[in-house]
């Protein structure tokens, strides 16, 4: 049959093809056209989330959710932008919320609480900084003291 298509054939005319055109075949089911798009701009993202999220294990989980993502909404890509600029934005966004989850959260009863019992206190009755009391206002300040070298 001179003409037909097989589904194992490579999406490239020519050697090389327009990310658009692999978007748009990706966009209408093309697991080939899509594969070709993720090897082109994995390495590039990785990099980005690496420095992001600063281990390589992260970045890489991180940019196989965004793909992943850009797959299922590869339908509703319009276009305005390039693949690859649509992509480094999945990528960034999503290691901001990662970024986010891992910042502790403290409840604003518990920091005016903090901050009351700090100020109700003379300066002679606190503890010095060699000897943290028991139950130390800021664990991290108190930790860091704790580390601290000889002579400081």
């Amino acid at each position: 049959m001179a003409g037909a298509r097989t589904p194992t054939a490579s999406p490239d005319v020519g050697g090389v093809t327009d990310d658009a055109l692999l978007t748009v075949r990706a966009a209408e089911g093309d697991e080939d056209a899509f594969a070709v798009l993720v090897q082109r701009h994995a390495p590039a993202l990785i990099r980005l989330a690496t420095r992001l999220l600063g281990t390589p294990a992260e970045a890489e989980d991180a940019v196989q959710d965004a793909f992943l993502s850009a797959w299922r909404r590869l339908p509703e890509f319009q276009g305005r932008s390039s693949f690859g600029t649509w992509m480094y934005r999945i990528v960034t966004n999503r290691c901001l919320n990662l970024l986010r989850s891992r910042r502790p959260v403290a409840p604003l009863e518990a920091a005016g609480e903090v901050a009351a019992a700090e100020h109700t206190t003379s300066p002679s009755a606190s503890p010095s900084p060699a000897t943290p009391s028991a139950s130390c206002a800021r664990p991290w300040t108190c930790s860091r003291r704790n580390s601290a070298p000889a002579g400081y």
